[in-house]
């Protein structure tokens, strides 16, 4: 089965990161493991949901062309108005990196403004959820049109 997002297609009262099947059902891609937990709910829903309306005023605000720091500063705004738990610019390890935001203190949330997203963000979001032991990470990256956050979860090592 062939996946792929089309910002059009996507609903703004629903998950954004929910992808559309070209073929099938929506059950048939619910019903799919990788996204859900052991109760057949999608990770972290509702925080999800909050987090990505905060990304979608970010940008807003700020519009497409901004840089990352200013979309991190207007996103830190944003949680302490709604008075949302979070850390930022937390320093994993002793590699010396530091992770965009640790929000709720179970999501890893990376901030990008660039043309893309390459496999790296993503190597270097998995790296951050094993050092920290946590589920789920998230990729805004500020830069697109639409916003598509790219949800990450922590690989299961056997």
């Amino acid at each position: 089965m062939r996946w792929f997002t089309n910002p059009m297609l996507l609903c703004p009262h629903t998950d954004p990161d929910i992808r559309i099947l070209q073929s099938g059902s929506a059950d048939d891609y619910l019903s799919d493991k990788h996204m859900l937990n052991s109760n057949n709910k999608l990770l972290f829903e509702e925080e999800s949901y909050i987090l990505n309306g905060i990304a979608f005023n970010v940008q807003n605000q700020i519009s497409r062309f901004g840089r990352e720091k200013q979309y991190c500063d207007a996103y830190e705004k944003a949680l302490k108005n709604k008075n949302i738990v979070y850390k930022r610019e937390l320093i994993v390890g002793d590699t010396g990196n530091k992770l965009d935001f640790l929000v709720f203190d179970k999501i890893v949330l990376e901030m990008k403004a660039k043309p893309f997203i390459i496999k790296q963000d993503y190597y270097q979001t998995q790296v951050y959820l094993q050092a920290l032991n946590l589920e789920l990470g998230i990729i805004y990256n500020f830069r697109d049109r639409y916003i598509k956050p790219h949800r990450v979860l922590r690989e299961t090592r056997k």
